[in-house]
């Protein structure tokens, strides 16, 4: 056969390719359509500042930073991790001048770390019922628990 009589099959066959791969990427685009697209919720409405959200292992709490008591400084706060939380279902963990920030719920959802400009500055826990603060880790940043329940801080 010549040159001629082989072009047919040569433009038929990398058609067939380009096809192929076009089917290909319609099969990956489709695929990625079916992935659920997440639902953003205002979980506070407070018109101060709601900073440094964390969320229990579970997904039933949801601590953060706040300065809605209207102090000076930011306070930590919990309450349940879904919209339109009653009033009564936040609760003011922190009541302290100095800033209280970065708090992590332990995997047990029984005690909040968080970071604390007080004196001495460093990690602090507290019940999530409320109660003293103490001190972790002098100096401690970005309290972590781990799935043991030991609290890791990074310095």
């Amino acid at each position: 056969r010549g040159v001629a009589a082989r072009v047919p099959e040569v433009v038929e066959a990398a058609l067939a390719a380009v096809s192929g791969r076009a089917s290909a990427l319609g099969m990956f685009f489709d695929q990625r359509k079916s992935i659920a697209e997440p639902i953003l919720t205002r979980m506070t409405s407070d018109r101060g500042v709601n900073t440094d959200p964390a969320i229990s292992a579970d997904g039933s709490l949801l601590a953060f930073a706040s300065d809605r008591a209207g102090s000076s400084g930011l306070d930590i706060w919990i309450q349940p991790a879904r919209a339109g939380a009653a009033h009564n279902e936040i609760r003011q963990l922190t009541n302290d001048p100095a800033d209280d920030s970065q708090p992590a719920i332990a995997p047990d959802n029984s005690a909040v770390a968080f970071r604390s400009e007080r004196q001495p500055a460093g990690s602090y826990l507290v019940s999530v019922g409320g109660g003293p603060a103490g001190l972790l880790a002098q100096a401690g940043r970005n309290p972590r628990s781990q799935a043991d329940g030991r609290w890791i801080e990074d310095w």
